[in-house]
């Protein structure tokens, strides 16, 4: 029980920051992405230096570090080159959030059909919410290369609209599992008593 309240608390804690961010994102979409472009690329740098760390810090070094190390230096010169040219890999940010999204839209699909067990008589709308974000999803994975501010605002719009959809999607069936507890709970007391009785 605790641990479906915690595991609701962290949901809605990551909503509201997802829902920021979205905000964010159709505010301010043009700074927005080649910010993220830059984070990901410092990201990536970051991790080929860590591999060439580990690299020199090993006091053997046989054939399994030595590729450790080319790779290393491969994935920050990566790093490096996206960070001095953000606009070269903006069409991955597009992608990436049109994965997320779609990901988004089937989790709601999959409320649905738990409301659906739950003989919820709007579990309909999670299902439309959910179709409605994998489309968006795909729109975005399709067509990374559309207007970069009019791809950030749509992204922006959809990761509110996806945060929004989910949060009320477990907030329907966290109460629709508390009814079907609360009938169970009072057919299994009426069955003891009628075994009493007996």
């Amino acid at each position: 029980m605790n641990f479906f309240k915690n595991t609701k608390i962290n949901y809605y804690i990551e909503a509201v920051i997802s829902t920021a961010i979205g905000i964010v994102l159709m505010v301010w979409p043009g700074a927005t992405l080649d910010f993220l472009v830059k984070a990901l690329a410092a990201l990536i740098f970051c991790a080929g230096i860590v591999f060439v760390i580990g690299f020199f810090m090993k006091k053997e070094r046989g054939v399994t570090e030595s590729a450790s190390l080319s790779l290393g230096v491969i994935i920050a010169v990566i790093g490096a080159w996206m960070f001095s040219k953000p606009n070269t890999f903006i069409a991955i940010i597009p992608i990436i959030a049109g994965i997320v999204i779609a990901m988004g839209g089937i989790s709601n699909i999959t409320q649905a059909v738990s409301l659906g067990k739950y003989k919820y008589s709007k579990w309909w709308l999670s299902l439309i919410f959910g179709i409605i974000s994998i489309i968006l999803g795909g729109y975005l994975i399709l067509n990374p290369l559309a207007a970069a501010d009019s791809v950030m605002m749509i992204i922006g719009f959809t990761i509110v609209y996806t945060s929004i959809t989910n949060v009320w999607a477990l907030a329907i069936l966290g109460r629709v599992e508390k009814n079907v507890r609360q009938q169970m709970e009072v057919v299994d007391t009426e069955a003891e008593i009628i075994d009493y009785n007996k």
